[in-house]
């Protein structure tokens, strides 16, 4: 096990200028008004536009906003599942959830794929081996999740016989202690392993609200798409889950995009991946933890099963304007306004189609 600590963030002063979210949050920290909840309920498909969105600013401190100070303890499972081999794959998130656990974790993260593997050869065999969102694997992972009293967040190649045709889908899903699954189907799709062969992902790019803060997905090659984690952070994601199967050639998503994501956004980035040897694809490992500036608070290896840990406060997430204080070589004061210094007028290009 590899944990770190979390140091004390050097910001002065938060100004919070986002959609209803993060406004929501700072208003329920302040006004303790359970009508604030409201706002921050998940956006349904019709929210899910290319639109300018709105932007709500106000000036409040660090303690307005009743920031916790404790923070709960993250975990990243880096392991090497088996392709085709459920049971096998099970067992592996079972003793490690319990790892986890066993160290006061809130919240662990299985790779892409965990349950199924990855490299399927064929659309069939996708569809052969593919599991169902309410099959008894998924089940199993509910229990698990309730009896450890921990948020589990795992990837699976699923199959979907609920409508006229059968679809197969890179799915991820997130359970809490309280039974409730929140699910995510991977929409940026590159030309390698079972993604070859599956639909693109029909559900929102969302965030969901939890007991432990506001989580949502990015499945492994969608890291090279800023749009995706910049639309989750506009909805106020605090921990984004990146859960991944990155081949041996892949160091640059880790070393270099991740923690842009996590600087560029300012949010916690929690990188799940595997090692070993599957058809002949070399996995990368080298899961991470990144905090809101980029910096690595744990890290894995890349040829060791192993768990690693973080401490951190996911509300600091919410505080996207930062003043940087005078010192050597920088005479004055400066603030950094991520949000509220946008101009989405300016980026229409990037919501046209090819």
């Amino acid at each position: 096990m590899r944990h770190s600590g979390m140091a004390s963030p050097r910001i002065r002063v938060c100004f919070t200028a986002s959609r209803g979210s993060i406004v929501a949050a700072a208003l329920h920290r302040i006004l303790g008004s359970r009508s604030c909840s409201r706002m921050m309920e998940r956006p349904t498909r019709s929210t899910q536009s290319t639109t300018r969105l709105s932007l709500e600013s106000f000036m409040v401190s660090a303690s307005d906003l009743n920031v916790p100070q404790a923070p709960i303890r993250v975990a990243v499972a880096q392991t090497d599942p088996r392709l085709n081999d459920v049971p096998h794959n099970q067992n592996i998130v079972r003793q490690m959830t319990l790892q986890a656990a066993e160290q006061d974790a809130k919240l662990v993260v299985f790779p892409e794929c965990m349950l199924t593997g990855y490299c399927f050869a064929s659309r069939q065999e996708g569809l052969d081996n593919g599991l169902d969102i309410d099959g008894p694997e998924i089940a199993d992972v509910i229990r698990l999740a309730a009896q450890t009293q921990m948020h589990i967040a795992l990837g699976f190649v699923e199959v979907d016989r609920t409508g006229a045709t059968e679809k197969l889908y890179n799915t991820a899903v997130l359970i809490t202690p309280q039974g409730r699954v929140h699910a995510y189907r991977k929409v940026h799709l590159p030309d390698l392993g079972v993604d070859r062969f599956v639909d693109t992902g029909d559900l929102p790019i969302t965030v969901f609200d939890t007991d432990i803060g506001r989580i949502a997905f990015s499945i492994c090659y969608e890291a090279r798409f800023p749009e995706h984690s910049r639309v989750l952070a506009l909805q106020g994601v605090q921990l984004l889950l990146h859960i991944t199967n990155l081949p041996r050639i892949a160091n640059a998503v880790v070393d270099v995009l991740l923690p842009a994501r996590a600087l560029e956004n300012h949010v916690f980035v929690l990188s799940s991946g595997r090692i070993g040897l599957e058809r002949n694809y070399q996995f990368l490992g080298h899961s991470r933890i990144f905090g809101l500036q980029g910096e690595i608070l744990a890290r894995a290896s890349g040829d060791t099963v192993e768990l690693i840990t973080a401490d951190l406060s996911p509300a600091q997430a919410d505080l996207k304007t930062q003043t940087i204080d005078a010192q050597d070589g920088k005479p004055d004061p400066h603030q950094f306004r991520m949000f509220s210094d946008r101009h989405p007028e300016l980026y229409g290009l990037i919501s046209h189609s090819n």
